[in-house]
């Protein structure tokens, strides 16, 4: 185990909350890793980290009501399946589809159309992904994980 100090520079941290996700195995060939998620009361200054393990550190600030509806009314609805990204409701025009890696890296860029029901990610190297889908003014984004 090992001890962060953490000095974040010119953030407001004030009305952020902290969500805290630990992806650990029992050693360097654990086949089975964990991915655990838990809530911060502040942000920390001090952070112990698990050996073998990747530890994300996502602030929140509550800004009110983000959600964006198409004109429909019905949210667009999106879960990953571990090698395709699927969308339960159609898009209402053409869109896109960004994924990026854990450190805000473009990694893929696909258009999408509006009969799009799925897209194969399999090609991903193994890793967390931020998954954006855009379509007009509605965008929806999933954190994803490959094995």
């Amino acid at each position: 185990a090992e001890t962060a100090n953490l000095t974040i520079s010119n953030f407001n941290s004030e009305g952020v909350t902290v969500e805290k996700t630990v992806f650990a195995g029992n050693g360097f060939n654990d086949t089975a890793p964990v991915i655990t998620t838990g809530q911060l009361g502040s942000v920390p200054s001090q952070l112990s980290l698990s050996p073998v393990s990747l530890t994300i550190l996502n602030f929140k600030q509550d800004l009110g009501n983000t959600t964006v509806e198409n004109p429909a009314g019905e949210q667009m609805m999106l879960y990953f399946d571990g090698k395709n990204l699927q969308m339960e409701k159609p898009l209402i025009t053409e869109g896109k589809l960004s994924v990026y890696r854990i450190d805000g890296q473009l990694v893929n860029q696909i258009k999408l159309s509006p009969d799009t029901k799925s897209v194969d990610l399999s090609g991903l190297n193994n890793g967390i992904y931020l998954v954006r889908v855009q379509t007009g003014n509605m965008y929806k984004s999933i954190k994803i994980l490959i094995l």
